[in-house]
């Protein structure tokens, strides 16, 4: 899949990563596919290493989550930074999920090039942004998944906040059948106004946190973690490029943040800018983004690798 869309002019460049190393040992495993590997000792960290470099993948992603009971930091750290180390001896870059600002302190520690995620534990300190410009870190806010899960925990999907046009029917289908789960699958009132409420203390640590990172010049990058609970692939990129502008960030910002530093997070060179001898990969919009972010949504035309084609081409019906 790799090598097919780098070439390809009819279809988005896929660079992977795959299956995840996590610090728990995750339940969302399919049969004949392992999204997850659990991080049971050094050596089984050094060896997946070893063979996602083998299989192909651009990086390590690490999975950094803190199990419900009091967790052996030390073991956990320990298998993070084996990873960090590991990566660097076959030369691939190593991304952390990390949600804690513990964790995303350590997993810069151990050579994190890229954090997914907002830190939403807690405020990022004069520490944090130290160790992200010492490692020259690209900070990706995802800011609005979490608020997927919410509109599933409290069955009802805002589809008017998404551009469904570009969503592909199945995964449309789906989105648009949260709203009819059976009653008695419903949460109680109490238990999803307590979500509601989590995910909103959440989003207004990730906006203050990333007005902080980007302030202190830290490079962010635009990501969104689609593939989640509603958080759709394509539709989301509008709805977080604007949670990024609600978080202080000019729309210049913003927008070097999805282009620019998200090649720059990747690992690519020769994309991400309008410059001679650069990939012909752009989009074509009939209103100015610089005045406002959302004008992102109004797309006239897709270039990719130098092949044009119109939005009416594009669109889902």
């Amino acid at each position: 899949l790799q090598e097919r869309t780098e070439r390809s002019t009819a279809a988005p460049r896929v660079l992977a990563a795959a299956s995840l190393l996590s610090t728990v040992d995750f339940w969302l495993n399919l049969p004949d596919q392992r999204q997850f590997i659990y991080m049971a000792d050094e050596a089984t960290v050094r060896r997946a290493v070893r063979a996602h470099k083998a299989w192909g993948a651009v990086a390590i992603k690490v999975w950094y989550i803190m199990p419900p009971q009091p967790p052996d930091t030390a073991r956990m750290s320990a298998l993070v930074h084996a990873a960090g180390d590991e990566a660097r001896r076959v030369g691939l870059p190593l991304i952390v999920h990390a949600t804690g600002l513990w964790e995303a302190k350590d997993a810069l520690r151990a050579g994190a090039s890229v954090l997914v995620h907002s830190v939403w534990s807690a405020p990022v300190d004069s520490e944090f942004i130290a160790l992200a410009l010492r490692q020259q870190a690209v900070y990706v806010p995802t800011l609005m998944v979490p608020d997927g899960y919410r509109q599933v925990a409290v069955r009802h999907f805002e589809r008017e906040r998404q551009p469904l046009e570009c969503v592909h029917p199945a995964t449309r289908a789906k989105a648009l059948a949260t709203d009819t789960v059976a009653p008695g699958k419903r949460p109680t009132a109490a238990v999803a106004e307590e979500r509601s409420a989590r995910v909103a203390r959440n989003f207004a640590q990730g906006l203050a946190n990333l007005k902080r990172v980007h302030d202190a010049g830290v490079p962010v990058a635009l990501g969104t973690d689609a593939g989640n609970p509603l958080t759709l692939h394509g539709a989301s990129v509008f709805m977080e490029l604007e949670a990024m502008q609600q978080a202080g960030l000019t729309p210049r910002d913003v927008l070097v943040a999805a282009t620019r530093d998200a090649a720059r997070a990747l690992g690519l060179r020769g994309t991400g800018t309008v410059t001679a001898g650069a990939m012909a990969d752009l989009v074509v919009l009939d209103a100015d983004p610089l005045a406002d972010i959302k004008n992102v949504r109004r797309i006239a035309l897709v270039v990719r690798r130098g092949e044009i084609h119109r939005r009416s081409e594009l669109e889902y019906r």
